[in-house]
């Protein structure tokens, strides 16, 4: 009799341990109310790339023969044009300074707090200017390993990032 009854209470204990594992295992873990959400994953330069390709790197604009101000934004250009290059339109700025959004011409000219607003005749959506203003806070990388840029180009780039 008192064996029949510890398997009962032992079956009883095993139900309850399976039901509570089932549970916890079908419910979804929700953080709290202040806690950090999944950072966004880096921005690339190949996603700033598309932006200038499709709305920039074009003849009549920043492409082409003969690039608007100089300023060739295609795949093969837009890097040495841009990151480190000193600004003909923003005084001082520089047109990308790594790490400093607020401080690079682009994002002044694509916000339109410095005119013309780029691109002309319209602008980017809020999410490409984000975007592009967040692959400059995390240092406006190259799509191209150093190792892979020509020797003048390289030592061009390094000789604009020094202060």
């Amino acid at each position: 009799m008192i064996q029949a009854r510890m398997t009962r209470v032992a079956a009883l204990l095993g139900i309850a341990v399976a039901v509570m594992l089932l549970q916890s295992a079908c419910t979804q873990k929700v953080p709290p109310p202040n806690a950090p959400g999944p950072s966004p994953p880096p921005v690339t330069p190949d996603s700033v790339q598309v932006i200038f390709d499709d709305n920039c790197a074009f003849s009549g604009c920043h492409g082409g023969s003969d690039p608007a101000a100089g300023l060739d934004l295609s795949a093969a250009r837009s890097y040495a044009m841009l990151v480190g290059v000193p600004s003909q339109t923003c005084g001082s700025l520089l047109r990308v300074k790594p790490f400093k959004p607020d401080s690079s011409c682009l994002i002044k000219r694509l916000t339109g707090e410095v005119a013309p607003q780029m691109p002309i005749g319209g602008s980017l959506s809020a999410a490409q200017v984000n975007v592009i203003r967040n692959w400059i806070a995390e240092g406006a990388r190259s799509g191209a390993p150093a190792a892979a840029l020509a020797a003048g180009e390289a030592a061009d780039l390094l000789v604009r990032r020094l202060p």
